[in-house]
């Protein structure tokens, strides 16, 4: 129960590192509002510094019975040339990674690895991901239990990286790519909806996170490129704010120097059937937009 709790809070984890990067400046915004919009939303989820791997939430799929894919990943062939198709795909790429590496496809990990290092040293990140890991992965490719550490130590090398460069609009990014494509595979291995299906509850409580991650955009609500982002997702978020809500208590724990009980309150959200749809669509549609930018 714990474990599952733990899981269902994977996306909300990631992105608390967002929220201490600095600010870029850039040119207005071409979304109408765009103030007026982020100020809407409040974010009341008490939430943690960590920042796990994707690998977490893609095991939770596999554990509850979800079948792997392989349809489902961005071609390994595509190439991007701007900055911003670079850094919304290495997300993606990111999140194809883990969802690889938890379902132990060991060839197409190398693949995709070697991708991500790649785009990680367009970017100016080759120190993130070393050639020696690249190395050893390939040595280590029949491990299954490699496959995973060296795919969330990656990941977290860049996560690292851009947090010590200050690098919060590219971070940001990366993430919402990472989001996207997460939730794309995650509606398309769940498959049709059904009432409390442990999957479908799962997306729903992505709520938190996208809450989160929309209100990390504030910080760079003047760049043009943030604000076609945000148009890009603003169906998302009216769906998710439709979602049933309810509080329950959760995470109980025995403090050792009182013996009393510690309770949090959670929030958990639910789809109905045609809210659940409405997400799949919004959330195929947004993907084919970011797998296709140039």
């Amino acid at each position: 129960m714990m474990k599952t709790i733990k899981q269902s809070l994977f996306f909300v984890m990631v992105f608390t590192a967002l929220f201490f990067m600095g600010c870029d400046s850039g040119s207005n915004s071409s979304v109408e509002n765009l103030e007026d919009i982020f100020e809407e939303d409040s974010v009341n989820e008490q939430i943690s510094g960590e920042v796990p791997s994707p690998n977490e939430f893609f095991e939770l799929m596999k554990n509850s019975g979800c079948k792997f894919r392989d349809d489902l990943i961005n071609s390994e062939k595509t190439s991007y040339e701007t900055q911003i198709a670079k850094e919304i795909n290495l997300g993606i790429y990111f999140s194809d990674l883990a969802y690889l590496a938890t379902f132990e496809k060991s060839q197409p990990v190398l693949k995709y690895f070697g991708k991500v290092k790649n785009m990680s040293d367009q970017m100016g990140l080759s120190t993130a991901i070393s050639k020696d890991t690249y190395s050893y992965l390939e040595k280590n490719i029949p491990n299954t239990d490699t496959l995973l550490i060296i795919t969330n130590k990656s990941y977290k090398s860049v996560i690292q990286k851009l947090q010590e460069t200050g690098n919060g609009k590219t971070l940001t990014l990366i993430m919402l790519g990472g989001w996207i494509e997460s939730m794309y595979i995650a509606i398309n291995i769940t498959g049709n909806y059904s009432d409390n299906d442990v999957n479908i509850n799962e997306i729903a409580n992505q709520k938190v996170t996208f809450d989160n991650l929309f209100q990390n955009f504030k910080k760079y609500k003047d760049d043009t490129e943030i604000a076609d982002q945000v148009s890009n997702i603003i169906k998302i978020r009216a769906i998710y704010k439709q979602l049933k809500k309810e509080t329950v208590a959760q995470n109980s724990t025995v403090k050792a120097d009182t013996s009393k009980v510690s309770t949090e309150q959670k929030s958990k959200y639910f789809f109905t059937k045609e809210l659940f749809e409405s997400f799949c669509k919004e959330i195929n549609n947004v993907r084919a937009l970011l797998i296709k930018m140039s």
